[in-house]
């Protein structure tokens, strides 16, 4: 049983406030976890390969017992600092090290905060107090998001990365920001995973002090629900009725100009669906510009594959790595074969092409609108629909 993966089956997803707890947990040397600094120390050297001066915090945290106190630390969770909150601010010497956590890629939607929270954590512990007295702490603020399969960045998640004004960075105070992935990543940034795995593979091999099994077995499950994009076992779920959301039909949802509407299955489920489906569907309605989870798609994506299942229009949908199976993804390729589709698959084209029928027709993968593949991992739509033609995948006979 992997108790993470237990938390995230209900009907509500994985917080960020959550995962946020959980790190902050490990990283905390009184917590009974029994790690003591083995955590916070690795932690603190990832982030500091270009700033010595706190690299030499991380390396003094190695050398000392695991039930010996830290001088001067402390940690907060939703630290308020002016115009922001700050998800985990952690006091140790002479740094303040804020932390604005992302579990999911479409959270990262607001292309200031980062700027923000720099700047209020640098006013509330880098500025003066009232009586003029000067503080002294170096500020730094990391940035922790998930990266998919191929170690890759969404492309909201790289927006607001790019967002950040590092013009404003207090060069004389040695003030930073950094990059963290959940995920190992491929931009060379540290990822959780690697501290996670590092420390069990130390732990093995003897070159840290034992761990306790009920800890080790705490961060096996950890790893595994990192590794699973913060997924709960693979339930069928459906959307539960919400006096929230109303419920409206297909033809009330057509005259929408704008808003989001959950659906049954998801878009999975919603592709799946036949014309005479979608003609009586009825599906919940919300007039929030972001989706409320991934069960909720655009009024506007809504309308193409409505559009597409009754008239045969190909859909003009800016699909940005939605997991399809084979089947779904093949209608889509077919139908849009001027439009630059590509799908993602570990080992890219000469995977596919030694996978057999059932291991394909079982799979499910990531679909990307692009103009060029991201690595050489993704292959073109026209391949995909070409291969599994020459293995007799064909359209699914529902349409």
């Amino acid at each position: 049983m992997n108790i993470f993966k237990v938390f995230a089956s209900g009907k509500k997803p994985m917080f960020e406030e959550q995962m946020t707890s959980i790190l902050a947990w490990l990283l905390h040397p009184q917590m009974e976890h029994g790690l003591g600094h083995e955590f916070l120390g690795r932690f603190i050297k990832s982030i500091s390969t270009e700033c010595p001066k706190l690299a030499e915090t991380g390396d003094s945290l190695r050398n000392r017992l695991r039930g010996e106190p830290v001088s001067d630390f402390g940690m907060e969770l939703e630290e308020k600092v002016p115009e922001a909150f700050v998800d985990m601010v952690i006091s140790i010497d002479d740094w303040k090290i804020g932390m604005e956590n992302k579990i999911y890629p479409t959270s990262a939607s607001d292309p200031q905060q980062l700027n923000r929270e720099y700047r209020g954590l640098t006013e509330k512990y880098g500025g003066s107090d009232k009586d003029g007295n000067e503080k002294n702490a170096a500020c730094a603020l990391i940035f922790l998001v998930p990266a998919d399969e191929f170690g890759e960045l969404h492309s909201q998640v790289k927006h607001e990365w790019d967002s950040f004004d590092r013009t404003k960075i207090r060069q004389g105070k040695g003030d930073f920001v950094k990059l963290m992935t959940w995920q190992e990543n491929s931009a060379g940034a540290p990822s959780i995973i690697s501290l996670l795995e590092g420390l069990l593979q130390d732990e093995s091999a003897g070159r840290t002090e034992p761990i306790g099994d009920y800890t080790r077995h705490t961060l096996k499950a950890l790893a595994m629900f990192i590794r699973g994009g913060f997924s709960g076992y693979d339930y069928e779920r459906i959307n539960t009725r919400n006096a929230t959301y109303p419920y409206l039909k297909a033809s009330e949802i057509l005259k929408k100009a704008s808003g989001i509407i959950g659906i049954k299955w998801g878009l999975a489920g919603l592709l799946r669906q036949s014309a005479d489906d979608l003609k009586g569907a009825e599906c919940q309605y919300s007039d929030s510009a972001s989706p409320h989870n991934p069960n909720w798609m655009s009024v506007d994506d809504f309308k193409q594959i409505y559009n597409w299942r009754l008239s045969g229009a190909p859909p003009v949908i800016k699909w940005d790595r939605r997991r399809l199976s084979a089947d779904i993804l093949f209608d889509i390729v077919s139908a849009c074969p001027s439009q630059s589709l590509y799908i993602g698959i570990q080992g890219g084209l000469n995977t596919l092409q030694n996978m057999d029928r059932q291991t394909i027709q079982n799979s499910a993968w990531q679909l990307i609108s692009a103009d060029e593949p991201p690595s050489s991992q993704w292959i073109s739509g026209n391949d995909f629909r070409k291969i599994l033609e020459q293995k007799g995948i064909g359209k699914r006979a529902a349409l």
